[in-house]
């Protein structure tokens, strides 16, 4: 099962935070596992590659200062947390009894609501691999548009790549697919990588400030065309994929949240 849940919460004080949020709110959901499944969160926390979710920043209205924005007492604000692994999507979907105080960088906020479905909110939804599969078994499409919507940087020998090239964008999403889905990919990532292309884009470079180190990532959009019709399922599946499985680095504290346009 594929999950994204959002949680909305309001400011409880006026007063600035870090401009980079997704690492303490990363924290902050895996304490949250850690009190309903201690083995899970363990898990969770292990150091390792596909990792099973991500954690988008905190969105809503704020006041933008030099190095900080200032959130606003009783304004409404939100983020979610995605997941691509069975046990931890039973987890997600199951919460209603969450502590009502969460804490970002000693700023507190009270959380209002945790939103399960795209009718309530449109980054919640959850679909399961099956119905991913099934949606795109007669594409006839060779072409995808796609957002970047948080900073988005790729890993490669130590260094980072902050550019959408596709070799580095599906290599991420077809080993999460491969480790998480009961449909695994026939064709190798060497078979795949040059069918598709950039046809479009328009985007920028931006930094995350993590506290002691920095990541430069691009957000803004893409257009991507497929070569081989037969790869046009296979290649649509992973876009879709990707609003959960998030792409690049540092998925898991806010980086990489990505969806189709």
């Amino acid at each position: 099962m594929l999950v994204s849940i959002v949680f909305k919460v309001e400011a409880k004080e006026n007063k600035e935070i870090p401009k980079t949020t997704g690492n303490f709110l990363h924290s902050w959901f895996i304490e949250l596992i850690n009190g309903i499944d201690l083995p899970l969160s363990e898990i969770l926390h292990k150091p390792r590659e596909n990792k099973p979710f991500t954690i988008s920043p905190l969105n809503g209205k704020v006041v933008p200062k030099k190095d900080t924005n200032q959130v606003i007492k009783h304004e409404a604000y939100w983020f979610r947390v995605t997941s691509i692994e069975q046990s931890l999507s039973d987890v997600l979907l199951s919460l209603e009894k969450v502590p009502n105080n969460i804490v970002i960088n000693d700023t507190n906020f009270s959380l209002k609501q945790i939103i399960k479905t795209k009718n309530e909110h449109p980054w919640a939804k959850n679909e399961t691999y099956h119905e991913i599969v099934n949606k795109w078994k007669n594409v006839s499409s060779n072409h995808i548009k796609f957002k970047f919507y948080s900073p988005t940087t790729f890993r490669q020998k130590g260094i980072n790549l902050p550019l959408p090239l596709p070799s580095s964008l599906l290599k991420g999403l077809y080993e999460k697919w491969n480790t998480y889905s009961p449909f695994p990919i026939k064709e190798s990532i060497k078979d795949i990588v040059h069918q598709l292309f950039i046809s479009k884009y328009e985007l920028n470079t931006s930094i995350f400030n993590f506290g002691t180190y920095k990541q430069v990532g691009f957000t803004g959009t893409c257009e991507f065309g497929i070569k081989d019709k037969s790869l046009y399922k296979l290649m649509h599946c992973l876009f879709d994929f990707a609003f959960y499985a998030g792409v690049g680095y540092k998925t898991t504290m806010g980086m990489g949240q990505v969806r189709r346009v």
